[in-house]
């Protein structure tokens, strides 16, 4: 039996639904993430606003596309991404 995961050099089945999706995407926040799977840098750039939350910096992320970095915890870092949200939402309407 083969389990329900996506193993190195394999296309995930929902990548190309998430490009699709990301073409519109205002608000990206990406938390935990290398950057060397999907880089999500270019949407970053693309959407009006952007949050990148990790542990530690990345080579392979460019924070430079991303409208504001946190280094910490998301534990301690999602009070911060969940005031950003609601102060986007609020110029939003």
């Amino acid at each position: 039996m083969r389990p329900d995961i996506v193993f190195f050099n394999e296309p995930a089945p929902m990548y190309a639904t998430l490009y699709e999706k990301m073409k519109a995407c205002e608000f990206l926040v990406v938390i935990g993430t290398s950057g060397n799977v999907i880089c999500m840098d270019q949407y970053a750039k693309k959407s009006t606003y952007s949050i990148l939350n990790n542990l530690e910096p990345s080579s392979a992320i460019d924070t430079r596309k991303y409208k504001k970095v946190i280094y910490a915890k998301a534990s301690i870092a999602i009070d911060e991404i969940a005031k950003d949200i609601e102060n986007f939402i609020g110029m939003s309407i």
